[in-house]
């Protein structure tokens, strides 16, 4: 007597389960599509007494950027394990298209732009 209708509902779940792993799909594709890209461009520096990541992200961070985001983006450009750097180390610093020139204020020999192919 039961039996019709436990295969109904087991077709409405089957269908339900579809319907949401096709919806998870989508929206992960659309995330990922989302992305920001890595920026092309990026400013080589030679790190100075005193300087440290933070201090770098606030230098060369688009006005209201995240910080922490902008720290970890030079480590991963670097391949830097920690936070540590020394004195003449030099570093590649990433700048999105949207960045002000106007933070670059340091001595020309200091720094170049270096365009990466990514």
């Amino acid at each position: 007597m039961y039996a019709p209708h436990r295969r109904h509902v087991a077709q409405i779940i089957g269908a339900l389960l579809s319907v949401a792993l096709f919806v998870f799909a989508a929206a992960h594709a659309a995330a990922r599509d989302a992305a920001p890209s890595r920026p092309s461009t990026c400013v080589r520096i030679v790190v100075q007494r005193g300087d440290t990541l933070w201090s770098l992200a606030k230098r060369y961070a688009v006005p209201g950027s995240s910080l922490p985001q902008k720290v970890s983006a030079i480590r991963s450009a670097n391949g830097l394990p920690t936070a540590t750097l020394r004195p003449g180390q030099t570093l590649l610093v990433p700048i999105s298209s949207e960045h002000d020139a106007v933070a670059l204020r340091q001595p020309a020999s200091a720094y170049s732009t270096s365009e990466e192919a990514r």
